[in-house]
């Protein structure tokens, strides 16, 4: 699943480590399901994107999109995600 979009201004939240913003998205995605194979792209579609601050194994992200369902929330294997206020 691929999913790139904008942010709608003023939808920034944080709140300790954790930071929250919303907006609208295109999203593509391949895969296979019991009938076979599934590609769709999908417009203007509004998310949620949360995630907590930290380092690998501390650090997640949850992807709430609306109408499909909710991704998460993954830790990271790898990496660092820094909140600054």
């Amino acid at each position: 699943m691929h999913v790139q979009g904008r942010v709608t201004p003023g939808t920034l939240s944080i709140t300790d480590d954790v930071a929250t913003f919303s907006g609208t998205a295109t999203i593509h995605v391949v895969g296979t399901t019991s009938t076979g194979r599934l590609a769709m792209t999908l417009s203007d579609v509004p998310f949620t994107s949360t995630q907590a601050a930290g380092g690998a194994g501390v650090a997640w992200h949850r992807l709430d999109v609306s109408g499909v369902g909710t991704f998460g929330p993954e830790t990271m294997k790898t990496g660092r995600i820094t909140i600054w206020p």
